[in-house]
């Protein structure tokens, strides 16, 4: 049995808003929340937070190791010309799935955009790129990997119904 993971499993997937995409389907990504608050201290000296939010961070690290990749770094190097130059949206999908509701950010980039050769040969290269969302998130995701489709029910167990008598089915 697979393990579940949380906030998903899976590659990275780009989309600009031009409708240009890229998928990197082995890259490993990272994500994280930083809270966003305001805090204040009183004439008392009590200190006092107001949470706003978070904001998240990712982090994609991929390899063009492969005789097709390179196409799929073309891509991304498209979607990012879109977002930087242009003046497109760029979302990226952290741990972006097919088969899963993967989750997404609008984002911009922060880190600097450079393929490294991974060996004094012609073998292969490596990115590690950084992005921030634009926009805060107000809670912390709950969303996990090989969620199933399930009837949403009421607390007595029986199935909730539309005006058609038809039972509603969500990923959970």
């Amino acid at each position: 049995m697979a393990a579940t993971y949380i906030w998903g499993f899976g590659g990275v997937k780009f989309e600009s808003s031009n409708g240009l995409s890229a998928t990197l389907n082995h890259a490993v990504t990272s994500l994280s929340f930083k809270p966003i608050s305001l805090s204040y201290t009183t004439l008392n000296q009590e200190q006092h937070i107001i949470n706003m939010g978070y904001r998240a961070y990712i982090r994609v690290e991929a390899v063009n190791a492969c005789n097709d990749d390179y196409s799929d770094f073309v891509n991304l190097v498209n979607c990012l010309n879109a977002a930087a130059y242009q003046g497109y949206d760029l979302t990226v999908y952290p741990r972006y799935s097919t088969t899963d509701t993967s989750l997404s950010y609008n984002v911009r980039c922060v880190s600097d955009i450079n393929f490294e050769s991974i060996a004094p040969t012609k073998s292969a290269q490596r990115i590690v790129l950084e992005f921030e969302s634009l926009g805060a998130v107000p809670l912390l995701p709950t969303l996990t990997s090989d969620q199933d489709w399930v009837y949403l029910v009421m607390q007595d167990g029986d199935n909730i119904l539309t005006q058609a008598s038809e039972s509603i089915i969500i990923r959970g």
